[in-house]
């Protein structure tokens, strides 16, 4: 493997790691965001896969960004239990301050 060959194969590394930040920093951007539409989806964060992938011109393996998609998982109900929690707090306030009248 020649220099040439080296090369190749880290600026290949880098085009997908690039790739791969991009796509984190649009998760990062979108993770507090919330659907435009009444009973919509909010934001479903995006992986990449990578692969690799025999450059036949050089004859080398090389990394590359095969598929860019939504996260399948299930969406974590935090929010909804931190706002069942401020309700219990207002309640069990409200029901201090009418023992103390």
């Amino acid at each position: 493997m020649g220099l040439g060959d080296s090369l190749s194969i880290a600026a290949a590394g880098m085009r997908a790691q690039g790739d791969r930040l991009r796509v984190i920093s649009e998760n990062v951007a979108n993770a507090n965001s919330t659907s435009t539409t009444p009973g919509g989806e909010p934001y479903r964060r995006k992986v990449v896969f990578f692969q690799s992938v025999l450059d036949k011109e050089m004859g080398i393996k090389q990394v590359k960004v095969v598929r860019r998609s939504n996260d399948p998982s299930p969406f974590n109900r935090r929010y909804e239990a931190n706002l069942n929690m401020v309700e219990v707090a207002k309640s069990m306030l409200s029901q201090t301050l009418a023992l103390l009248k």
